[in-house]
Formats: C-alpha cells, structure tokens, sequence
C-alpha cells in the first residue's frame, strides 16, 4: 500500500468514514478510518484537473472535499471518488479580495461557503461555492479556525483567541493576555472544539 510520511493538513469525513491526508510534493491519500487501508486520491501531475503543488488545508463540507493550495492561492473542489480538481475560487474564479497566502480551509455549510485566510490582508475570508466570490467575514489575523453553529473561533496572531458570528462578522476576544486567567498564548496555535461546543 502505499507509504505516507510528513503529513500536514487532513480531515475526516463522517459519511464515509475516511480521513484525507496529504503530504508535501502535492499527494492526498484517503485512509479508511476502520481498517487503515490507504490509496492516492490525487497527485500534483497526474493530468485530472488542476495541479495540487502545495496542498496548505483541507476540509469535508458534506461530502465535498475541499482543498487550499499555498503555491496557487486557490481553493479547490476535489472529487472524493476520482480525485479530480476544479477550481472554487481564485484569481479567476470569483470577485473579491484575492486568497493569497492561505494555509487553512473550514466549511461554513450555513453559508454555503468555506472560510479562508489570507497573508496579504489579514482577514478571514468567505468564498461562495457559487461564482467563488470572496469577502471579508471578519478582520482577525488567525493562525487557525473552528467553526460550530453560526460562530467561529479563531487563533490571532497577537496571542488571543476571538470569538467571530459567522452572520454579522462581529467579533469579541474571548481570551488573552488581559482577557482570562493562566500562561499567556503564543501567536500561532491549532484549535479545536468539543463535540458539544462548550471548550476549546
């Protein structure tokens, strides 16, 4: 089968029980989440669709596979049987605030959108599955995102952890080094949120 080393960005799908891994060199391998047993989904060149040269996030939005690419600055749609490529959003696709830079994806099914960052402004940004246009959800910095029931939580670069309404783009910190107790936060960090959304 084939040999997975140096993984960075991956999701679960829970309607088919698979994860989605890929590694450096544009691979993304579908592991099934019970017996283990793994095969190549898609690879940088393999002339279906788009190439993947720098896979930075991926996400499930049901049943969707989406995917950043760091080096395109585009956000893909990647079929979960065939593993071919199209385009969602990016410098053709879609008007809006151009995606560069991104290295995470999160699904905001509420508004048939995924939610991006961006390193030349720093913003999360919403892109459409329809048309691909993008806009400016909130104007935070983040390293990282979790999102659950019309709120996202993000990891600001300055050490802090806001709260976003994913209706309004309103925004308030929920903790820091002035907000809350305890060792101060660094300025990039993962999250993630309980199943009951009560603790990250």
């Amino acid at each position: 089968p084939p040999q997975m080393s140096d993984t960075s960005p991956q999701s679960y799908d829970a309607t088919t029980d698979t994860i989605h891994a890929s590694i450096p060199l544009g691979r993304i391998f579908a592991v099934d989440a019970t017996s283990g047993d793994r095969t190549v989904l898609a690879t940088h060149d393999d002339g279906n669709g788009l190439p993947i040269p720098g896979v930075s996030g991926l996400a499930v939005d049901g049943g969707r596979l989406v995917a950043t690419d760091g080096f395109l600055n585009a956000i893909l749609a990647i079929d979960s049987e065939t593993g071919a490529r199209t385009s969602i959003s990016d410098y053709l696709v879609g008007d809006g605030p151009r995606p560069v830079g991104v290295t995470f994806v999160r699904a905001d099914s509420a508004h048939d959108r995924v939610l991006v960052n961006t390193n030349q402004n720093p913003a999360v940004l919403g892109a459409s599955f329809a048309g691909g246009d993008r806009a400016v959800v909130a104007d935070v910095w983040v390293t990282d995102l979790v999102a659950s029931a019309g709120q996202a939580y993000a990891w600001d670069i300055s050490g802090s952890i806001v709260r976003v309404d994913l209706d309004t783009g309103s925004s308030e910190i929920v903790s820091s080094t002035s907000v809350g107790s305890g060792p101060a936060l660094p300025a990039a960090g993962s999250l993630a949120l309980s199943t009951d959304a009560s603790a990250l």
